[in-house]
Protein backbone atom coordinates (compact mmCIF):
# COMPACT_ATOMS: atom_id res chain seq x y z
CA UNK A 1 0.00 0.00 0.00
CA UNK A 2 0.89 3.35 -0.26
CA UNK A 3 0.64 6.97 0.21
CA UNK A 4 -1.68 8.82 -0.31
CA UNK A 5 -3.71 6.13 1.17
CA UNK A 6 -7.38 5.70 -1.80
CA UNK A 7 -5.24 3.50 -4.79
CA UNK A 8 -7.92 4.23 -7.02
CA UNK A 9 -6.65 7.80 -7.06
CA UNK A 10 -3.19 7.40 -7.09
CA UNK A 11 -1.27 8.01 -10.48
CA UNK A 12 2.27 7.06 -11.29
CA UNK A 13 5.14 9.73 -11.49
CA UNK A 14 6.27 9.33 -15.14
CA UNK A 15 8.59 11.56 -16.96
CA UNK A 16 6.24 14.22 -18.91
CA UNK A 17 6.80 14.33 -22.46
CA UNK A 18 9.25 17.62 -23.89
CA UNK A 19 6.08 18.85 -25.96
CA UNK A 20 4.81 19.16 -22.40
CA UNK A 21 7.37 21.05 -20.78
CA UNK A 22 8.72 23.45 -23.54
CA UNK A 23 11.93 25.89 -23.40
CA UNK A 24 9.74 29.00 -23.93
CA UNK A 25 6.87 28.24 -21.81
CA UNK A 26 9.57 28.16 -18.82
CA UNK A 27 11.66 30.64 -20.21
CA UNK A 28 7.76 32.64 -19.47
CA UNK A 29 7.71 31.63 -15.84
CA UNK A 30 11.92 32.09 -15.14
CA UNK A 31 11.58 35.84 -16.59
CA UNK A 32 9.21 37.27 -13.94
CA UNK A 33 11.55 35.84 -11.19
CA UNK A 34 14.68 37.04 -13.29
CA UNK A 35 14.39 39.53 -16.13
CA UNK A 36 18.02 39.58 -17.18
CA UNK A 37 17.38 35.77 -18.44
CA UNK A 38 17.94 35.70 -22.58
CA UNK A 39 17.74 32.13 -23.17
CA UNK A 40 17.09 28.60 -21.83
CA UNK A 41 20.82 27.38 -23.43
CA UNK A 42 19.44 23.31 -22.49
CA UNK A 43 16.89 21.92 -20.88
CA UNK A 44 16.82 18.54 -18.98
CA UNK A 45 13.27 16.77 -17.69
CA UNK A 46 13.77 13.72 -14.98
CA UNK A 47 11.29 12.24 -12.88
CA UNK A 48 11.56 13.52 -9.30
CA UNK A 49 10.37 11.24 -6.88
CA UNK A 50 11.75 7.81 -6.06
CA UNK A 51 9.44 4.40 -7.65
CA UNK A 52 7.22 3.79 -5.30
CA UNK A 53 6.17 6.80 -4.55
CA UNK A 54 3.30 7.98 -5.57
CA UNK A 55 0.95 11.10 -5.23
CA UNK A 56 -2.23 12.28 -7.43
CA UNK A 57 0.17 14.17 -10.04
CA UNK A 58 3.03 13.84 -11.88
CA UNK A 59 5.85 15.45 -10.48
CA UNK A 60 9.34 16.45 -13.25
CA UNK A 61 11.84 18.33 -11.96
CA UNK A 62 13.41 20.60 -14.90
CA UNK A 63 16.90 21.62 -14.97
CA UNK A 64 17.87 24.45 -16.82
CA UNK A 65 21.21 25.78 -18.24
CA UNK A 66 20.55 29.50 -18.69
CA UNK A 67 21.79 32.34 -20.62
CA UNK A 68 22.24 35.97 -18.86
CA UNK A 69 22.05 39.26 -21.14
CA UNK A 70 25.59 39.69 -19.71
CA UNK A 71 26.19 36.30 -21.56
CA UNK A 72 27.49 34.90 -18.68
CA UNK A 73 25.48 31.50 -17.54
CA UNK A 74 23.85 30.23 -14.64
CA UNK A 75 22.02 26.60 -13.57
CA UNK A 76 18.31 26.80 -12.74
CA UNK A 77 15.70 23.74 -11.73
CA UNK A 78 11.81 24.51 -10.46
CA UNK A 79 9.58 21.45 -10.38
CA UNK A 80 6.76 20.67 -12.50
CA UNK A 81 3.52 19.20 -11.06
CA UNK A 82 0.93 18.27 -13.65
CA UNK A 83 -2.18 15.90 -13.59
CA UNK A 84 -1.37 12.60 -14.88
CA UNK A 85 -1.26 12.37 -18.31
CA UNK A 86 -2.75 8.65 -18.76
CA UNK A 87 -6.68 9.26 -19.57
CA UNK A 88 -7.86 7.05 -17.10
CA UNK A 89 -5.62 8.41 -14.06
CA UNK A 90 -6.52 12.01 -15.18
CA UNK A 91 -10.38 11.24 -14.90
CA UNK A 92 -9.78 9.77 -11.50
CA UNK A 93 -7.46 11.98 -10.20
CA UNK A 94 -9.57 14.95 -11.40
CA UNK A 95 -12.83 13.55 -10.15
CA UNK A 96 -11.50 13.40 -6.49
CA UNK A 97 -10.30 16.84 -6.39
CA UNK A 98 -6.78 15.99 -5.21
CA UNK A 99 -5.25 18.53 -7.59
CA UNK A 100 -7.58 20.85 -7.48
CA UNK A 101 -6.85 20.89 -3.82
CA UNK A 102 -3.08 21.40 -3.80
CA UNK A 103 -3.79 24.16 -6.74
CA UNK A 104 -6.45 26.17 -4.16
CA UNK A 105 -3.81 26.04 -1.14
CA UNK A 106 -0.72 26.87 -3.33
CA UNK A 107 -3.06 29.89 -4.89
CA UNK A 108 -5.58 31.00 -2.28
CA UNK A 109 -3.41 30.25 0.90
CA UNK A 110 -0.24 29.77 0.88
CA UNK A 111 0.55 33.59 -0.51
CA UNK A 112 -1.65 35.16 2.31
CA UNK A 113 0.42 33.31 4.77
CA UNK A 114 3.86 34.40 3.34
CA UNK A 115 2.88 38.02 2.71
CA UNK A 116 1.96 38.16 6.64
CA UNK A 117 5.33 36.61 7.57
CA UNK A 118 7.31 38.97 5.63
CA UNK A 119 5.09 41.71 7.40
CA UNK A 120 5.86 40.38 10.90
CA UNK A 121 9.36 39.58 10.41
CA UNK A 122 8.75 35.72 10.43
CA UNK A 123 9.71 35.02 7.19
CA UNK A 124 11.67 32.11 8.01
CA UNK A 125 8.74 30.30 9.96
CA UNK A 126 7.46 29.16 6.08
CA UNK A 127 7.49 25.51 5.75
CA UNK A 128 6.17 25.13 1.98
CA UNK A 129 7.65 25.76 -1.44
CA UNK A 130 6.80 28.76 -3.30
CA UNK A 131 4.86 28.42 -6.46
CA UNK A 132 6.02 30.23 -9.31
CA UNK A 133 3.63 29.65 -11.84
CA UNK A 134 -0.68 28.43 -11.86
CA UNK A 135 -1.97 26.84 -14.81
CA UNK A 136 -5.37 26.29 -13.88
CA UNK A 137 -6.20 23.50 -12.68
CA UNK A 138 -3.75 21.44 -14.40
CA UNK A 139 -0.13 22.02 -14.05
CA UNK A 140 2.11 24.16 -11.20
CA UNK A 141 5.47 25.61 -11.28
CA UNK A 142 7.38 25.69 -7.61
CA UNK A 143 10.69 26.35 -6.45
CA UNK A 144 12.94 23.49 -6.35
CA UNK A 145 13.46 22.61 -2.32
CA UNK A 146 16.60 20.69 -3.04
CA UNK A 147 17.98 23.65 -5.26
CA UNK A 148 17.98 24.81 -1.45
CA UNK A 149 19.20 21.92 0.37
CA UNK A 150 15.86 20.44 1.45
CA UNK A 151 16.39 16.83 1.31
CA UNK A 152 14.09 13.69 2.15
CA UNK A 153 15.04 11.18 4.83
CA UNK A 154 14.92 7.74 3.24
CA UNK A 155 11.49 6.66 4.25
CA UNK A 156 12.43 3.24 5.43
CA UNK A 157 14.70 4.73 7.84
CA UNK A 158 11.98 6.78 9.59
CA UNK A 159 12.85 10.05 11.58
CA UNK A 160 15.14 10.59 14.96
CA UNK A 161 14.03 12.58 17.58
CA UNK A 162 15.64 15.51 16.67
CA UNK A 163 13.56 15.38 13.16
CA UNK A 164 10.90 14.36 14.52
CA UNK A 165 10.80 17.92 17.17
CA UNK A 166 11.76 20.35 13.99
CA UNK A 167 8.74 18.40 12.24
CA UNK A 168 6.36 19.06 14.95
CA UNK A 169 7.40 22.25 15.76
CA UNK A 170 7.20 23.46 12.31
CA UNK A 171 3.57 21.54 11.82
CA UNK A 172 2.52 23.54 15.00
CA UNK A 173 3.26 27.01 13.63
CA UNK A 174 1.36 26.40 10.25
CA UNK A 175 -1.83 25.56 12.46
CA UNK A 176 -1.48 28.65 14.43
CA UNK A 177 -0.42 30.40 11.26
CA UNK A 178 -4.02 29.28 9.54
CA UNK A 179 -6.30 29.41 12.51
CA UNK A 180 -4.71 32.88 13.70
CA UNK A 181 -5.19 34.46 9.60
CA UNK A 182 -8.52 32.54 9.75
CA UNK A 183 -9.74 34.55 12.67
CA UNK A 184 -8.63 37.85 10.98
CA UNK A 185 -10.33 36.75 7.70
CA UNK A 186 -7.21 36.39 5.98
CA UNK A 187 -7.44 33.46 4.32
CA UNK A 188 -10.72 31.20 4.31
CA UNK A 189 -9.84 27.91 4.48
CA UNK A 190 -12.32 26.95 7.23
CA UNK A 191 -15.44 27.05 4.02
CA UNK A 192 -12.73 26.38 1.38
CA UNK A 193 -11.08 23.11 2.97
CA UNK A 194 -14.30 21.95 4.50
CA UNK A 195 -13.99 18.42 4.01
CA UNK A 196 -11.02 15.27 3.80
CA UNK A 197 -9.96 13.59 0.65
CA UNK A 198 -11.98 10.32 2.35
CA UNK A 199 -15.20 12.76 3.27
CA UNK A 200 -15.06 13.79 0.10
CA UNK A 201 -14.69 10.77 -2.06
CA UNK A 202 -16.75 8.08 0.69
CA UNK A 203 -19.19 7.06 -2.13
CA UNK A 204 -16.72 6.15 -4.48
CA UNK A 205 -14.15 4.88 -2.52
CA UNK A 206 -15.99 2.28 -0.46
CA UNK A 207 -15.19 0.06 2.23
CA UNK A 208 -11.44 0.98 1.87
CA UNK A 209 -10.51 0.78 5.32
CA UNK A 210 -12.58 -2.30 5.66
CA UNK A 211 -10.29 -4.27 3.28
CA UNK A 212 -7.45 -3.08 5.09
CA UNK A 213 -8.38 -4.17 8.22
CA UNK A 214 -9.68 -7.67 7.05
CA UNK A 215 -5.70 -7.91 5.43
CA UNK A 216 -4.01 -6.74 7.95
CA UNK A 217 -5.60 -9.42 10.14
CA UNK A 218 -4.76 -12.11 7.75
CA UNK A 219 -1.23 -10.88 7.89
CA UNK A 220 -1.22 -11.43 11.74
CA UNK A 221 -1.92 -15.05 11.17
CA UNK A 222 0.34 -15.14 8.72
CA UNK A 223 3.50 -13.29 10.09
CA UNK A 224 3.22 -12.48 13.68
CA UNK A 225 3.17 -16.22 15.73
CA UNK A 226 1.51 -17.51 17.86
CA UNK A 227 -0.41 -16.16 20.90
CA UNK A 228 -2.10 -13.31 18.30
CA UNK A 229 -5.03 -14.97 17.13
CA UNK A 230 -7.59 -12.67 19.05
CA UNK A 231 -5.71 -10.01 18.26
CA UNK A 232 -6.70 -11.09 14.85
CA UNK A 233 -9.86 -11.81 15.24
CA UNK A 234 -10.71 -8.12 16.52
CA UNK A 235 -9.18 -6.07 13.25
CA UNK A 236 -11.45 -9.19 11.65
CA UNK A 237 -14.02 -8.02 13.41
CA UNK A 238 -13.43 -4.27 13.19
CA UNK A 239 -12.89 -4.60 9.65
CA UNK A 240 -17.10 -4.52 9.93
CA UNK A 241 -17.01 -0.99 10.84
CA UNK A 242 -13.82 0.92 10.65
CA UNK A 243 -14.75 3.00 7.65
CA UNK A 244 -17.69 4.35 9.37
CA UNK A 245 -16.58 4.59 12.55
CA UNK A 246 -13.05 7.08 10.93
CA UNK A 247 -15.76 9.06 9.22
CA UNK A 248 -17.66 9.65 12.54
CA UNK A 249 -14.37 10.73 13.97
CA UNK A 250 -13.37 13.10 11.22
CA UNK A 251 -16.54 14.88 11.34
CA UNK A 252 -15.34 18.22 12.24
CA UNK A 253 -16.42 19.94 15.67
CA UNK A 254 -16.72 23.75 15.03
CA UNK A 255 -16.53 23.99 19.08
CA UNK A 256 -13.32 22.89 19.32
CA UNK A 257 -10.00 24.38 18.39
CA UNK A 258 -9.22 23.22 14.42
CA UNK A 259 -6.41 24.33 11.85
CA UNK A 260 -5.70 23.85 8.31
CA UNK A 261 -4.41 20.53 8.00
CA UNK A 262 -1.75 19.68 5.77
CA UNK A 263 -3.60 16.09 5.79
CA UNK A 264 -0.31 13.94 3.96
CA UNK A 265 2.30 15.32 7.04
CA UNK A 266 4.95 12.31 6.79
CA UNK A 267 8.50 11.43 5.86
CA UNK A 268 7.43 11.09 2.40
CA UNK A 269 6.44 14.96 1.99
CA UNK A 270 8.96 16.41 4.81
CA UNK A 271 12.07 17.68 3.18
CA UNK A 272 15.09 19.09 5.79
CA UNK A 273 17.64 20.83 5.87
CA UNK A 274 20.74 21.04 8.03
CA UNK A 275 23.26 22.51 9.48
CA UNK A 276 26.82 22.02 9.75
CA UNK A 277 26.48 19.28 11.73
CA UNK A 278 23.75 17.62 9.84
CA UNK A 279 21.27 18.65 12.77
CA UNK A 280 17.85 19.65 11.43
CA UNK A 281 17.31 23.45 10.68
CA UNK A 282 14.17 23.69 9.10
CA UNK A 283 11.59 21.75 6.74
CA UNK A 284 9.79 21.93 3.81
CA UNK A 285 6.40 20.08 3.21
CA UNK A 286 5.41 20.60 -0.99
CA UNK A 287 2.32 18.07 -0.96
CA UNK A 288 -0.94 19.37 -0.22
CA UNK A 289 -3.48 17.56 -2.22
CA UNK A 290 -5.64 16.32 0.96
CA UNK A 291 -5.17 19.83 3.08
CA UNK A 292 -8.17 20.13 4.83
CA UNK A 293 -10.03 22.39 7.94
CA UNK A 294 -10.17 20.15 10.86
CA UNK A 295 -8.74 18.81 14.25
CA UNK A 296 -4.70 19.55 14.46
CA UNK A 297 -4.65 15.96 16.52
CA UNK A 298 -5.51 14.55 12.95
CA UNK A 299 -2.45 15.51 11.25
CA UNK A 300 -0.08 14.77 14.50
CA UNK A 301 -1.86 11.11 14.70
CA UNK A 302 -0.52 10.56 10.54
CA UNK A 303 2.89 11.78 11.33
CA UNK A 304 3.38 10.04 15.06
CA UNK A 305 2.30 6.55 13.44
CA UNK A 306 3.54 6.79 10.23
CA UNK A 307 7.27 8.72 10.29
CA UNK A 308 9.33 8.48 13.74
CA UNK A 309 12.17 5.83 13.87
CA UNK A 310 10.24 2.02 14.47
CA UNK A 311 12.14 2.09 17.91
CA UNK A 312 10.28 5.77 18.92
CA UNK A 313 6.61 4.85 17.04
CA UNK A 314 6.21 2.67 19.90
CA UNK A 315 7.89 4.52 23.06
CA UNK A 316 5.20 6.22 25.14
CA UNK A 317 7.86 8.27 26.69
CA UNK A 318 9.34 9.71 23.35
CA UNK A 319 5.81 10.37 21.54
CA UNK A 320 5.45 12.40 24.69
CA UNK A 321 8.19 14.45 24.21
CA UNK A 322 7.13 14.75 20.66
CA UNK A 323 3.58 16.03 21.51
CA UNK A 324 4.74 18.26 24.54
CA UNK A 325 7.14 20.06 21.32
CA UNK A 326 4.17 20.38 19.14
CA UNK A 327 1.58 22.10 21.75
CA UNK A 328 4.46 24.00 23.41
CA UNK A 329 5.26 25.84 20.16
CA UNK A 330 1.37 25.98 19.08
CA UNK A 331 0.58 27.66 22.52
CA UNK A 332 3.89 30.44 21.90
CA UNK A 333 2.85 30.42 18.10
CA UNK A 334 -0.97 31.49 18.94
CA UNK A 335 0.14 34.11 20.75
CA UNK A 336 2.49 35.63 18.56
CA UNK A 337 0.64 35.84 15.37
CA UNK A 338 -2.21 36.94 17.21
CA UNK A 339 -4.93 34.32 17.92
CA UNK A 340 -7.79 35.37 19.69
CA UNK A 341 -7.65 32.00 21.70
CA UNK A 342 -4.78 29.61 22.97
CA UNK A 343 -5.24 25.71 23.51
CA UNK A 344 -4.19 23.79 26.40
CA UNK A 345 -2.16 20.75 26.45
CA UNK A 346 -4.86 18.58 28.06
CA UNK A 347 -7.48 19.66 24.90
CA UNK A 348 -4.33 18.24 22.56
CA UNK A 349 -4.36 14.89 25.04
CA UNK A 350 -8.15 14.52 24.09
CA UNK A 351 -8.01 15.31 20.68
CA UNK A 352 -5.17 12.94 20.34
CA UNK A 353 -6.94 9.85 22.49
CA UNK A 354 -10.42 10.53 20.47
CA UNK A 355 -8.39 10.56 17.07
CA UNK A 356 -6.18 7.30 17.80
CA UNK A 357 -7.88 4.73 15.50
CA UNK A 358 -7.26 7.26 13.07
CA UNK A 359 -3.70 6.90 14.10
CA UNK A 360 -3.66 2.64 14.31
CA UNK A 361 -5.51 2.87 10.54
CA UNK A 362 -2.74 5.20 9.46
CA UNK A 363 0.03 3.03 10.48
CA UNK A 364 -1.49 -0.06 9.17
CA UNK A 365 -2.46 1.02 5.98
CA UNK A 366 1.27 3.16 5.13
CA UNK A 367 3.87 1.92 6.53
CA UNK A 368 3.75 -1.41 4.77
CA UNK A 369 4.20 0.84 1.43
CA UNK A 370 6.81 3.13 3.16
CA UNK A 371 8.99 -0.11 4.14
CA UNK A 372 8.95 -1.89 1.13
CA UNK A 373 12.04 -1.10 -0.82
CA UNK A 374 11.99 0.53 -4.49
CA UNK A 375 12.90 -2.72 -6.44
CA UNK A 376 9.39 -3.37 -5.63
CA UNK A 377 7.67 -0.55 -7.52
CA UNK A 378 7.26 -2.56 -11.01
CA UNK A 379 5.09 -4.75 -9.33
CA UNK A 380 2.68 -1.74 -7.56
CA UNK A 381 2.50 -0.14 -11.16
CA UNK A 382 0.68 -3.15 -12.55
CA UNK A 383 -1.35 -3.52 -9.18
CA UNK A 384 -2.46 0.33 -9.27
CA UNK A 385 -3.33 0.01 -13.32
CA UNK A 386 -5.56 -3.13 -12.57
CA UNK A 387 -7.32 -1.56 -10.06
CA UNK A 388 -8.07 1.92 -11.95
CA UNK A 389 -9.38 -0.63 -15.05
CA UNK A 390 -11.35 -3.05 -12.71
CA UNK A 391 -12.75 -0.32 -10.63
CA UNK A 392 -12.23 -2.37 -7.50
CA UNK A 393 -10.67 -1.73 -4.18
CA UNK A 394 -6.80 -3.28 -4.29
CA UNK A 395 -5.11 -4.10 -1.78
CA UNK A 396 -1.81 -4.50 -1.86
CA UNK A 397 -0.69 -6.35 1.61
CA UNK A 398 2.75 -7.21 0.81
CA UNK A 399 4.38 -4.71 2.90
CA UNK A 400 2.51 -6.45 5.93
CA UNK A 401 4.52 -9.61 6.76
CA UNK A 402 7.82 -7.41 5.99
CA UNK A 403 9.40 -8.22 9.50
CA UNK A 404 10.10 -4.27 9.95
CA UNK A 405 6.35 -3.72 9.72
CA UNK A 406 5.41 -6.56 12.17
CA UNK A 407 7.98 -5.71 14.72
CA UNK A 408 6.05 -1.54 15.11
CA UNK A 409 2.72 -2.90 14.33
CA UNK A 410 3.28 -5.24 17.48
CA UNK A 411 4.23 -2.14 19.16
CA UNK A 412 1.10 0.35 18.32
CA UNK A 413 -1.22 -2.90 18.65
CA UNK A 414 -0.05 -3.32 22.36
CA UNK A 415 -0.04 0.35 22.94
CA UNK A 416 -3.91 0.73 21.39
CA UNK A 417 -4.44 -2.56 24.00
CA UNK A 418 -3.06 -0.56 27.16
CA UNK A 419 -5.55 2.82 26.17
CA UNK A 420 -7.88 0.64 25.50
CA UNK A 421 -8.87 1.68 21.66
CA UNK A 422 -8.48 -2.38 20.75
CA UNK A 423 -10.34 -4.21 22.73
CA UNK A 424 -9.04 -8.27 22.60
Amino acid sequence: MWNPIYTLFLALPCILASAEIEKPWLKSIITQECPDVEEIVSLTLSPLDLPGTIYGCNRTRANMVLQLKDKSQISKSVVVIALPSDPLREKQISESGLFEVDVNVYKNVLPRMEEFLNKTGLAEKKIWVTALALEGASRLVVEDWEEQNYKLVPRWDGLDMEQCKTSVENLARFHALSAALESQGIITAKKSFDLSLGQRNKDKIGDWYGKVFEEFAKSIRAAWGAGFEKIAEYFDEKSKTITNDILKIMKRDDSKFNALLNGAFDINNIYFKNDENQKPVGIRTVNFQNAFWNSPALDLQHFLNTSPKPELIGDDSKRGQIVEHYVKTLVKSLKDFGHEKSITEEEVASEIERTELVGIANAINVLSGLYMKAEDAAYADDFIKEALKTKQIKIDSRGMVLPKFVEVMKKIVNRSLKLGVCKC
